[in-house]
């Protein structure tokens, strides 16, 4: 919807018919006028006077709507389903509700109104309700607009505005549709008030109710694929509950995905059964029943299938009800048990998706999470895949682990929960991350165990999931938790981990992460995520922390991951066929057409070779040509010896033949190819640089080649900064001023070495990749 001058509110094209050119103009002119006006002020109007009035405004809103949609050039299915869409009783009251407008109710003419009423300016049209509240009904694929698809439209259209969420019960149906005949109208009418007698919550009502339910009787489903068996479950009626069991009522029958016969399903319920809904909804009294009368504990779980719908056990653990996560394992739930999440996105989604582990670490619920792992489940047998077992050498780390329920044996759990403390995640409990010894010693008779794991594969990665999954919503004690009870780091969930506790300025805890990087060897899973999001993190807490303790600790870290592996040396340049010039035409006054003038001596040169040589050169010589004369070009920046080098590598076809020992000459030449923009000479300068680089003059060398932007030179530096930096940061003061001084932010080294070192483990994972390929081959 858009707006003329003045804020008029105004149709958009696609649906006015007023408009010469639209779509709707052809309509304009096979009818009156008149017509195309009244729809069009029924689709702009901001309040009414009765509700017979609106009906009649919706009505003819939503035809024209069709009309538009269904005849109009490039409406899709999907958008014309929309507007088939039929408005209840409820829905029409509710937007009578926010739409009225005592001023226009004829029926009440003379009757004062004492209270007060919002401003009209703030109401939206007509066209808007029926939009937003037409997207609610979709989304739970029904086909009748109820009371509270408009009260979420009110919600998203007027200011300050709430509704409660919807309840679980039957809804409006499209009884009366034009579609059915007479025996299906009066069989779908019947079905309806069977659910809505049953919902009441009267024993004495049921043999009436199961009368109307047909052949199917009280496993009969309605449009959104539910019994009443389901409904009652969800609303917590043990008495009706207890009524339909006795009365038949199956107990795993599972909400159907056939969206074609059961067109109002709702999408997150499917497959979901009456122990389901009775666990999403914590009713635990309904829940022991049903498991006492046979129900399956898994739900609609199918062993070897593709499960899209979560157990009864996920959804408790995913609540925190910790005692339905009880009794739900007591009955033989497997904790380990995985789903595929919806959409499709998982950290491990290859080998399956959410279990009951991830999903309480997801929530934050550490006491689910102690419970489940206290769980003893059956030793199953694990099959490998083909691609495992050639990846067999690179999960050694998690096999090399303590069993983690042994840890979790009643006899050590208290000691455990006390050194792990009760909170989740709070920055005032500083000490709740351990070492793997302090776990280890809560028994003694655990150290001197092998260091064997006897999980399986799969409850591996579950675990690993859940680790994820808490790192990622910043749940950081259940994360240490499963990292001290054997659960490996992965680069990305120790990165999550660091920043949550850099955020919550926990300096011991910081520490600690740091010291675990370099101990679990996480440098081998340093990818392209590591390079984009933790590096910044760790220079970031670098330049933050300066000379605390976490520096000295994140300075080592970094040399680390850097490694000790040679300093990429700066390639050589391109060979080009050298267009070489007699040496002896160097300082020659023979044949010479222009001078010099250097520290008060004149230098002879040839213009021909100079023009070529590069851009600075022929600018300084564009103004002589005209001279008559040899001209005089005076010099005062560079030196005289340094010019000749100069003059003998540009004579020389830009082949280095000079020999030049000292670092100080080879910047000073340096510096000369970078005014006389000699980009070849320059790059052999800093190869040259490079392997003059020590301790004491790499700073020094470092300024110099920001000062004259020599790039290879730079990274090289940065590469030996990387590879000794708590050596440099000990006995080198100026790289110490240079690192961390806010004075010499101008040089930006903190950003240069995170330059350095992204681009050292993205060419150490090229190499990597390129040797698998290899070995595949």
């Amino acid at each position: 919807m858009g707006k003329l001058n003045y804020g008029t509110p105004s149709l958009p094209a696609s649906l006015n018919l007023c408009i010469p050119g639209s779509e709707g103009h052809k309509v304009t002119n096979q009818h009156d006028e008149s017509m195309s006006r009244n729809i069009e002020q029924c689709l702009l109007a901001t309040c009414v006077g009765t509700l017979s009035e609106l009906g009649d405004l919706v009505s003819q809103a939503v035809h024209h709507w069709y009309n538009k949609t269904t005849h109009g050039n490039g409406a899709s299915p999907s958008n014309r389903r929309q507007h088939l869409l039929s408005w209840g009783r409820e829905a029409l009251h509710v937007l009578h509700y926010y739409m009225r407008c005592p001023e226009l109710d004829t029926s009440h003419r003379g009757v004062p109104h004492f209270h007060l009423h919002r401003a009209r300016l703030s109401t939206p049209p007509l066209m808007e309700w029926i939009r937003v509240a037409a997207a609610h009904t979709e989304h739970r694929n029904s086909r009748v607009v109820d009371g509270n698809d408009v009260s979420q439209a009110a919600r998203l259209l007027l200011p300050g505005i709430d509704c409660p969420h919807r309840l679980l019960e039957p809804g409006e149906t499209l009884c009366a549709s034009r579609q059915l005949d007479a025996g299906q109208c009066v069989a779908r009418f019947q079905l309806d008030m069977a659910f809505r007698i049953l919902s009441c919550g009267r024993s004495d009502t049921v043999p009436h109710a199961l009368a109307l339910l047909g052949k199917e009787g009280v496993n009969a489903r309605n449009d959104q694929g539910m019994t009443p068996l389901m409904y009652a479950c969800a609303r917590g009626d043990e008495a009706m509950v207890h009524i339909l069991l006795d009365s038949g009522a199956a107990l795993d029958i599972a909400v159907p995905t056939d969206t074609l016969r059961y067109s109002s399903i709702d999408s997150e319920t499917k497959s979901w059964t009456a122990l389901t809904f009775a666990t999403v909804q914590g009713h635990i009294a309904i829940v022991q029943l049903l498991l006492e009368r046979g129900a399956t504990v898994e739900g609609a779980h199918k062993v070897g299938g593709e499960n899209y719908s979560e157990t009864p056990l996920q959804l408790a653990a995913a609540t925190g009800h910790y005692e339905l996560v009880c009794l739900l394992l007591t009955r033989g739930a497997d904790p380990y048990l995985t789903t595929t999440p919806r959409n499709g996105i998982s950290f491990t989604y290859s080998f399956g998706g959410h279990s009951a582990f991830s999903l309480a670490a997801a929530h934050g619920h550490r006491n689910v999470i102690q419970r489940l792992l206290a769980q003893k489940v059956s030793d199953t047998n694990d099959v490998l895949s083909l691609e495992e077992m050639l990846a067999e050498g690179a999960t050694d780390t998690f096999k090399n682990r303590y069993n983690i329920r042994e840890k979790l044996q009643p006899s050590s759990q208290q000691d455990l929960n006390n050194k792990l403390g009760s909170d989740n995640g709070s920055a005032n409990s500083e000490n709740i991350y351990v070492t793997i010894d302090e776990v280890l010693s809560v028994d003694g008779s655990h150290q001197e165990e092998p260091p064997t794991s006897k999980l399986t594969r799969t409850q591996n990665r579950v675990l690993q999931e859940s680790m994820y999954q808490a790192a990622e919503h910043g749940f950081l004690n259940i994360a240490l938790e499963l990292k001290n009870l054997g659960v490996p780091w992965n680069s990305y969930t120790w990165g999550r981990c660091l920043e949550a506790a850099y955020n919550m300025r926990r300096t011991s805890l910081l520490l600690s992460l740091l010291a675990d990087f370099s101990r679990c060897h996480l440098e081998a899973d340093c990818g392209p995520s590591f390079v984009s999001q933790c590096l910044p993190l760790l220079f970031d807490i670098l330049k933050r922390k300066k000379r605390e303790p976490t520096a000295a600790r994140m300075v080592e870290l970094l040399c680390h991951i850097y490694g000790q592996d040679v300093i990429p040396e700066i390639p050589p340049p391109i060979q080009r066929p050298p267009t070489r010039i007699d040496p002896r035409f160097v300082n020659n006054p023979e044949l010479s057409d222009i001078q010099f003038m250097i520290e008060g001596h004149i230098f002879y040169a040839h213009k021909i070779i100079l023009v070529n040589a590069s851009n600075r050169f022929r600018a300084m010589l564009s103004n002589k040509f005209a001279e008559s004369s040899q001209p005089v070009i005076e010099i005062n920046d560079v030196r005289y010896h340094i010019f000749q080098h100069i003059m003998e590598y540009l004579y020389n076809g830009g082949s280095w033949t000079v020999h030049v020992e000292s670092h100080d000459e080879i910047l000073e030449l340096l510096g000369a190819a970078n005014f006389f923009l000699l980009d070849g000479l320059q790059h052999h300068c800093e190869r040259l640089c490079a392997g003059k680089v020590t301790a004491d003059n790499c700073t020094h060398i470092y300024k110099q080649a920001k000062l004259y932007n020599a790039v290879s030179l730079m990274s090289y530096c940065e590469g030996f900064f990387l590879q000794g930096m708590p050596a440099l940061l000990k006995s080198n003061e100026s790289f110490s001023k240079l690192l961390f001084s806010s004075k010499l932010q101008s040089y930006d080294l903190i950003n240069g070495l995170l330059a350095t070192l992204g681009q050292r483990l993205t060419d150490r994972l090229h190499t990597r990749n390129r040797h698998l390929k290899v070995v595949q081959l």
